[in-house]
């Protein structure tokens, strides 16, 4: 706790705001009972300004004249899925990232790590927000950090940060908050120890919403799909076998050339791109836009596959 000082009224306090994107979103889509599979649709900008009221009272209590904000610099760490693996939800969260860049915002992806049995994890993200806070804490780059996360592996890069600015910055004040969703319920009101809590409830994130969340621009999806296709990139499980059968929402089905085209399935957990479908069903499926449908690989010839779809009740 920091004794009451003077400050001037001008006195601005900067602040670095880190996202830890996974952690966050995932912990929104379980508190707010959002589809677990929801994608990220929230400008960090909005949510740091959902923040401010909180802080601004904080510093407020610790000083004799509150000191005003200044958001210095937003930064936003996750792991994306591998165009081999998602080529969809890559690309969707390079539309995010390409937003966020365009309003300043420092990107760091990390691909996921894939294993034989259970969900892709995460793999380094926490190690470089932590590396991060710490060394902007140390550098005197900013007065505060703002960490959007409730991973408690955080919990000794702050630490690590006190420490340092203890031994060689002297007394130079340092302020740390850490935000997070948080329902009614008061199982989810846990943040980073050390830090300032200042839990954000549903309609902050639903204030923080992108009016048009990013779409995939499909054309160049398909051209990424021609490319690794013609340097036969793709993993098997891109392609339907005879005799398979995958339910999901039609998303379309588009020629690449004149011997093959790609079938789009939104399936339960992801997107299942079918490659070796014969080019004279894209124009025949078409259809089938948009339409919850069985789809089934019934043979063919000449390496083509021949495919079956119906629509079924979802």
């Amino acid at each position: 706790m920091h004794a009451k000082e003077p400050l001037n009224e001008e006195k601005r306090t900067r602040i670095v705001a880190f996202f830890d994107g996974q952690n966050v979103l995932r912990t929104a889509n379980e508190v707010f009972g959002f589809d677990r599979n929801k994608p990220w649709r929230y400008d960090p900008r909005r949510l740091v300004e959902a923040t401010r009221p909180e802080m601004e009272a904080r510093l407020g209590a610790l000083h004799a004249a509150a000191p005003r904000v200044n958001i210095q610099q937003i930064r936003f760490y996750t792991g994306v899925p591998t165009f081999e693996r998602d080529i969809y939800g890559r690309s969707y969260w390079e539309r995010i990232f390409t937003r966020f860049r365009n309003d300043g915002i420092v990107v760091t992806p990390r691909d996921l790590r894939y294993y034989r049995e259970g969900p892709p994890r995460e793999k380094g993200i926490d190690l470089r927000i932590g590396l991060d806070i710490v060394r902007i804490a140390a550098s005197g780059e900013c007065d505060g950090i703002l960490l959007f996360s409730q991973d408690t592996d955080l919990y000794e890069a702050v630490l690590e940060a006190r420490s340092i600015l203890a031994k060689y910055a002297g007394q130079r004040p340092m302020y740390y908050f850490c935000a997070f969703p948080r329902s009614a319920d008061p199982m989810t009101h846990h943040g980073v120890k050390e830090m300032h809590w200042m839990p954000l409830y549903a309609e902050a994130f639903e204030a923080a919403a992108y009016a048009e969340p990013p779409k995939v621009d499909i054309e160049a999806l398909i051209a990424s799909l021609e490319r690794r296709h013609r340097k036969k990139s793709l993993r098997d499980f891109d392609l339907l076998t005879e005799g398979r059968r995958v339910t999901g929402y039609f998303r379309g089905c588009y020629r690449l050339n004149d011997d093959t085209a790609v079938l789009i399935i939104e399936a339960e957990k992801a997107y299942l791109f079918i490659m070796n479908v014969h080019p004279e069903n894209a124009e025949l499926l078409a259809k089938f836009k948009d339409m919850h449908v069985a789809v089934v690989g019934v043979g063919g010839n000449k390496g083509r596959l021949e495919v079956d779809v119906r629509p079924v009740d979802p």
